[in-house]
């Protein structure tokens, strides 16, 4: 804010989902990249995704492979396509991706069906998924983020999920009939 730059501030904390929507509302930028606060983007990485997709108006998002750290230091690889049949079974997709803004407003972003507690990522890229979309990624070892991996709330928060996986991917299912 001392620079200058528009901050969002909620009077209390109405979870990712909220945060994420409040954000994209807010904006009327061409793209949108979310970044969690304990992550950290790579310099340079946003103004090639947004290269890239500024040179193929039929992509609705852009993506890299990242870096793990934290409790340990891993380079994920991301895959190249966006492969509906990868995405019904497994998340392998950053969320932290450039993404066009109008196509988030159309699937209504994060939100989700029913009572889901986690998951909203998995869910956006189901969603896209299922409209066959077209997602490029930015090249083979070419780093986007580098997301902290560490107990704390995160943790917690996919140990709820993964304790209430068979019911919220059942969610993720009926929600998105097309990719099964």
């Amino acid at each position: 804010e001392a620079e200058g730059v528009r901050t969002i501030h909620l009077e209390e904390n109405r979870g990712l989902i909220e945060a994420r929507m409040t954000g994209l509302a807010a904006t009327n930028a061409r793209y949108v990249l979310p970044l969690d606060a304990d992550d950290c983007l790579i310099p340079g990485a946003l103004g090639a995704m947004a290269d890239v997709l500024d040179a193929d108006p039929e992509a609705v998002a852009c993506c890299g492979d990242y870096v793990e750290f934290g409790d340990w230091h891993l380079v994920r690889a991301v895959p190249e396509q966006l492969d509906p049949y990868r995405v019904a079974y497994t998340n392998e997709y950053p969320v932290t991706s450039l993404f066009r803004r109008e196509v988030l407003e159309e699937l209504d972003g994060w939100r989700r069906p029913g009572e889901l507690i986690s998951y909203e990522d998995w869910l956006l890229w189901m969603k896209l998924a299922g409209q066959r979309a077209r997602v490029v990624h930015l090249g083979p070892g070419r780093l986007v983020y580098r997301r902290r991996l560490h107990a704390g709330q995160r943790a917690r928060l996919l140990d709820i999920g993964k304790a209430q996986h068979r019911r919220i991917y059942q969610q993720l299912r009926q929600a998105n009939p097309e990719l099964f």
